[in-house]
Formats: C-alpha cells, sequence, structure tokens
C-alpha cells in the first residue's frame, strides 16, 4: 500500500457502469439510497479497486448512491400492478366459477331432475331442473346463439378491465364477477347444452335460477354503484369549479 487516501467521491456513481460498461440486463426499478462501506467482497474487489475514490488503506469505498434509468421505475410499477390486477381479479372470477359448479355438483349428484327441497317455508327452496335458455330460463333452446353472444361478452369484458382494473377497483370487481358468472354459465352450454339451476322463490312469481345467475345480478350492482360514483365525484367537480 502506498499510504495515499483519495477524496470521496462528490456525485453519485451510475450503478449500472459497476464492473461492465452497458445497462443491466434487467432494470427492473429506480434504486435510491446508498450502500454503506464495508469489506469488498473478493468476486468484485478487481473492478472496484479502479474507481476513483477507492481507499488503499482500508479496502474500502466511500457510499455509492445508484440509480437506473426512470424509465425502468415505471415499467416496474407497470408490471407489479398488471400482475396484482390479474390475480386479484382473476382469482374473483375464478372463485365465483368454482362456487356455482360446486353447487350444480351437489344438485346433480343428491338431487333428481324435478326434485324439491324447502330451505325456508314459503321463502326458498332448492329444485333441481335443467335449463336450455339464457339466465332465469329465458329464451329456451337457443344454444348455439347463447354460445356466440357469451363468447363475444367475455372477450369484450377482458378487453375493457384492460383500460380499468387499475384506477376503477369497484367497475373491476363487478366485470371480474360478471365474467365468472357468465363462464360458469358457459361452460354449461358447450359441455352439456344445458344449465343446471337450483334456487327457487315461493313468495313470488320468479324463475329458477343458480348461482352464476345470482353473480351476474351482483356483479350489475357493483357496476351501477362505480356509475353512481362516477357522477357524483364529477357533480362535485363541478359545483366546486363554478364557486
Amino acid at each position: 500500500m502506498n499510504g495515499r487516501r483519495c477524496e470521496p467521491l462528490s456525485a453519485p456513481v451510475d450503478g449500472s457502469r459497476l464492473g461492465r460498461d452497458r445497462t443491466p440486463p434487467f432494470p427492473a426499478a429506480r434504486l435510491t439510497g446508498s450502500v454503506p462501506s464495508g469489506q469488498l467482497a473478493t468476486a468484485a474487489a478487481p473492478a472496484l479497486r479502479a474507481m476513483p475514490g477507492y481507499d488503499t488503506i482500508t479496502n474500502e469505498l466511500p457510499a455509492l448512491s445508484f440509480a437506473c434509468d426512470p424509465t425502468a421505475c415505471r415499467f416496474h410499477e407497470f408490471a407489479r400492478e398488471g400482475v396484482d390486477g390479474v390475480l386479484r381479479y382473476g382469482l374473483t372470477a375464478f372463485g365465483v366459477i368454482a362456487l356455482d359448479h360446486l353447487v350444480k355438483w351437489l344438485v346433480v349428484t343428491y338431487m333428481t331432475i324435478g326434485q324439491q327441497i324447502t330451505v325456508i317455508p314459503g321463502v326458498i327452496g332448492l329444485a333441481s331442473i335443467r335449463n336450455r335458455g339464457a339466465a332465469f330460463g329465458m329464451l329456451q333452446g337457443q344454444r348455439g346463439f347463447f354460445i356466440l353472444i357469451t363468447t363475444a361478452v367475455l372477450i369484450g369484458i377482458l378487453l375493457y378491465m384492460r383500460k380499468t382494473y387499475r384506477e376503477k377497483k369497484i367497475l373491476s370487481y363487478g366485470l371480474a364477477i360478471i365474467w365468472g358468472g357468465a363462464f360458469g354459465n358457459f361452460i354449461d352450454r358447450v359441455v352439456t347444452g344445458e344449465v343446471v339451476d337450483m334456487f327457487q322463490f315461493y313468495f313470488i312469481d320468479f324463475p329458477i335460477f343458480n348461482v352464476a345467475d345470482t353473480c351476474l345480478w351482483i356483479g350489475i350492482g357493483f357496476v351501477m354503484l362505480d356509475a353512481w360514483k362516477e357522477s357524483r365525484a364529477q357533480r362535485a367537480s363541478e359545483t366546486s369549479h363554478e364557486t
């Protein structure tokens, strides 16, 4: 050692040029902060000893500040939100499909066609029915038509959710629930040509329906709630501008 001490760096060092003169292969995020001085790793020592500011007495570097391209930071956030959205709303839709087909399996397995079981007298019960139409028994015998329409609706919801899932959570949850309900009945129509219905109201004249039908209306409720909140926020904004 020559006993000479070098002055610490006065400006941040570009972390992408440490040991190699090129951008890191995966700049996943913007790294801000500092790396405390410490003993250098043996593998990195040759490259780091050549850097200005290296202390030949203590074999240490001053604190280094790393900064990657801000574009990489935005890309990282975009990708992370995308993965989170797919998991969140994908699991919601999958949960609807799983619950719908679990109940249908129980009805098909443990009830005969046409059998009825009273759950709450005068209010609601179970009835094992096969429906060849749309939700709530409408438009019977139109299997090909409903498969085509449902396919278009499922694709349309997915395309629209690409624009909404980051900022409009209520709307996106509603669309995910609708998607799960539509796909649940879609599976029945493709595989067997008929949908298993089971819930029956006694106090009103209402078609027999299933879990998927219920989720369709729940999802529509979420969509209407989002539209109401959007309209309310817009009116509040207009009022504030007028004042």
